[in-house]
């Protein structure tokens, strides 16, 4: 959130055999802010998940850090 951007997590739906789930929950964040979550431990093969994201605001938050101005 500090340092704005656009983040795309993406985790693996499976199962080890024994006694662990993954949840398959991938993730779109911006700036701190979900904007889009795939549902956590769906039977679905596939599962697509869309956001639209403002680049022009994440460039503002980006360049107003200073660690990022140098």
């Amino acid at each position: 959130m500090k340092a704005g951007g656009i983040y795309l997590y993406a985790n693996q739906q499976a199962c080890d055999g024994d006694r662990l789930y993954y949840d398959g929950s991938a993730m779109i964040f911006q700036t701190g802010s979900l904007l889009a979550q795939r549902s956590q431990f769906s039977l679905s093969d596939v599962e697509v998940i869309t956001a639209t994201c403002d680049i022009e605001g994440t460039k503002g938050v980006k360049f107003s850090v200073p660690h990022f101005n140098k």
